[in-house]
């Protein structure tokens, strides 16, 4: 028997595919370090028409200066109850996510929880041969945390802005403040040496493969040179919110 396992893993907003077993709500979230407010409920729903099995996994998120995201396990910081769950065709279940750690804290941190699906068995088909192949599929998701303490908020600046040969445009933004700063709710206005203004749409930056800035990180993004239509030579670009 040959067996074969699709792990599909889907870390951020819901793609909407109609394979998908279950679906986790929300995605991403902010929470404080204290109290009631360090909490929230984590809904899992099951698409299927079978019983599906999840394990749950809290992890911190740091981030590398190339966007990329690393999430080591952390089970000291978050409390999760419970942490498997089985849950019937159709049916939706709740889990618990508390912050546990340091109360003080005075910038903004990233947890994800990793929901993990148990592989189910889709279909069996044999072969001319007698041979069998076994299909089983498991969907993987993330649901990010922030966990900001009161007041705190991000402050984006830009510097370094450079246009490349074929016309398009990099820059440097660097998050000062105590929050993090969700890049993709982020308005970019690029300018050029004659004053003409364009508005950075924000599908077609490349922001590294995680959107989201930590406090005191900087981040090279760039810009295609379609996003920069009318814009002649040198620009510059601001970061109008947040």
């Amino acid at each position: 028997m040959r067996k074969l396992l699709l792990a599909l893993a889907l870390a951020g907003a819901l793609t909407g595919a109609a394979a998908q077993a279950h679906e986790v709500q929300p995605m991403i979230v902010t929470v404080g370090p204290v109290g009631e407010a360090a909490a929230f409920r984590l809904m899992v729903k099951n698409t299927e028409t079978m019983p599906i099995t999840l394990e749950l996994e809290p992890m911190r998120v740091t981030v590398s200066a190339e966007g990329a995201a690393v999430r080591t396990p952390e089970n000291d910081d978050i409390i999760l109850f419970p942490p498997q769950i089985i849950v019937a065709p159709g049916a939706e279940q709740a889990v618990q996510v508390q912050y546990v750690g340091d109360p003080d804290i005075d910038t903004a941190r990233i947890y994800a929880i990793e929901v993990r699906q148990l592989p189910i068995n889709l279909s069996q088909t044999s072969n001319a041969g007698g041979a069998t192949t076994e299909v089983k599929v498991a969907f993987n998701f993330i649901s990010h945390m922030i966990v900001s303490p009161p007041g705190a908020k991000a402050e984006v600046t830009v510097s370094e802005s450079a246009r490349a040969p074929e016309g398009g445009l990099s820059f440097v933004a660097t998050n000062a403040g105590k929050g993090v700063a969700l890049l993709k709710d982020s308005q970019w206005v690029a300018t050029d040496t004659a004053g003409a203004k364009v508005e950075l749409d924000i599908d077609t930056l490349d922001y590294g493969g995680f959107a989201a800035l930590l406090p005191g990180a900087s981040r090279i993004i760039k810009a295609p040179a379609g996003a920069l239509a009318g814009l002649q030579g040198a620009a510059t670009v601001a970061a109008v919110k947040p």
